[in-house]
């Protein structure tokens, strides 16, 4: 694979080249890459805040079963 990479960028035009090599050249916290997320299994998951509320609610009612779906849909035609 290193091959295929090397031929590519033997391919590129000196402009590309250039191009390359100056982004290659910025410390790796410049480049845009996404935001890793650390992991930690010690940690509580923080609910959403429509998590919030539904918990909210069934302290107020003591457990009721207000928010569970009994019955289904099926929808047909267009």
């Amino acid at each position: 694979m290193n091959a295929d990479i090397d031929q590519r960028i033997a391919n590129l035009s000196p402009e590309k080249r250039a191009l390359l090599e100056e982004r290659l050249a910025k410390p790796t916290s410049a480049r845009s890459r996404p935001a890793l997320i650390e992991h930690n299994a010690n940690q509580v998951p923080v609910p959403s805040y429509g998590q919030e509320i539904l918990w909210a609610l069934e302290l107020i009612e003591n457990g009721g079963a207000r928010f569970n779906i009994s019955y289904s849909f099926t929808w047909r035609g267009r």
